[in-house]
């Protein structure tokens, strides 16, 4: 087997001049600019990719990024909107010639049960719009990637509307520690009470709005267009003192053979870092 990636059909390796011959003809096949190399097409791969609609975490795996978000960073103006028009065209598929809806007449116990089903937030059949956008809806949210100190979490029945982020508090105790108590919200034996009169910014029933916590507690906070990755990270003051430090924060990276390696396990060692980026 010859020791390089891609070789001649006699197994030595490639002579630049060549590659580039034959790679400018494809790309006059193409109709594409001749000054595009082949990382362009890892980037015309990737922006394909997520306007198709698939996860930002599919393409960071596929694009061998170390985080998701280098790659919401690098590629998040191709993220697509939600296109709620085109749910809109699947109710007027059954509009008849004369413009008004098909509606098909109910027998009045039919007519009964499809109200009780209504009044119990189920969908039935006389609601068609509402039914398919609380489908898109919880499509939507199922896509919320949540980044914190701790890692990456999937929080799927979270909703990020504006510059609010509100998660099950279930969900967001898992992500982030913090979880609704009577004395506000706590984390381990810190609590932090809820400003008076604004107690519906940061908590409504069962859910926790995680940015207005963050921005409470003077964390930054960010999150993507369409708001379906959030970070949240650190206070100015706790960055600073880390800065003040020179201490560097503990991470773990693998090696060629994939065995990981963490920075704490050096400690008192000299260590050289060489990074690289793909793009």
């Amino acid at each position: 087997m010859p020791p390089w990636v891609f070789c001649t059909t006699r197994g030595t390796m490639l002579n630049k001049g060549n590659v580039r011959r034959d790679f400018v003809r494809l790309l006059k096949r193409a109709t594409l600019p001749l000054h595009f190399s082949p990382h362009c097409l890892r980037h015309t791969f990737a922006s394909l990719l997520l306007q198709q609609g698939e996860s930002p975490v599919y393409v960071q795996r596929q694009l061998g990024h170390a985080s998701i978000k280098l790659t919401v960073d690098t590629y998040g103006k191709w993220l697509p909107m939600g296109n709620k028009a085109a749910v809109d065209r699947l109710d007027d598929a059954a509009a008849g010639a004369s413009g008004s809806k098909v509606v098909a007449k109910l027998t009045p116990a039919a007519e009964a049960a499809a109200e009780r089903l209504e009044k119990s937030g189920e969908p039935s059949g006389t609601r068609t719009r509402d039914s398919l956008f609380k489908r898109e809806r919880r499509r939507e949210r199922a896509m919320v990637t949540l980044l914190t100190e701790s890692g990456e979490h999937a929080v799927p029945a979270a909703e990020g509307a504006g510059d609010s982020l509100w998660s099950p508090a279930r969900e967001a105790e898992a992500a982030t520690g913090w979880t609704v108590k009577p004395e506000g919200l706590c984390k381990d034996e810190v609590c932090v009470p809820l400003p008076l009169g604004r107690e519906r910014d940061f908590v409504d029933g069962r859910r926790i709005n995680l940015a207005a916590l963050w921005r409470h507690l003077d964390r930054a906070v960010a999150h993507s267009e369409r708001g379906h990755v959030w970070v949240l990270g650190e206070s100015a003051r706790s960055r600073a003192a880390a800065l003040a430090s020179l201490e560097a924060p503990d991470f773990a990276l693998p090696d060629p053979t994939g065995r990981p390696h963490r920075l704490s396990d050096y400690r008192g060692k000299k260590v050289l870092l060489v990074t690289w980026a793909s793009w």
